[in-house]
């Protein structure tokens, strides 16, 4: 029997338009469930099931994307789900912030989105013994 289990991602981003298109883009080969906030990236992150992968913003009201990944690599229930942030900060300070705090890459909005679906294709195989969905 074929495994057509999806992957789950959470997209955490407080700008609606954002939200639509992005998870128009990954829901043809990922489950995505949304966030609009920091806290409620982090409980949709401890609850079950857990996503296999996280799409976070930084730049929010409530919390910025650095304290979320900041919150989510000091719990061990939420340690290792791999981070991808995807923001409209390009600066080399902001990215290696990023990646300092255990984001697994960055990119900066405006992206395209075959790249965004191949970095994070990329990413969930890293973690996957299986393949992932193609076109």
């Amino acid at each position: 029997m074929l495994h057509t289990k999806r992957c789950l991602i959470l997209l955490v981003d407080d700008e609606r338009i954002n939200q639509t298109i992005i998870k128009k883009a990954l829901s043809t080969h990922f489950d995505v469930i949304l966030a609009s906030s920091g806290q409620e990236a982090l409980d949709l992150a401890r609850q079950s099931p857990q996503p296999q992968l996280i799409l976070l913003d930084i730049m929010m009201p409530d919390m910025s994307g650095y304290q979320v990944l900041e919150q989510l690599k000091s719990k061990p229930q939420t340690h290792d789900i791999p981070v991808i942030l995807l923001t409209a900060l390009g600066s080399d300070s902001d990215k290696a912030r990023g990646i300092e705090l255990g984001a697994c890459d960055y990119l900066t909005k405006p992206c395209s989105l075959m790249t965004l679906l191949n970095q994070v294709r990329r990413q969930l195989q890293q973690d996957e013994d299986r393949p992932l969905p193609r076109d």
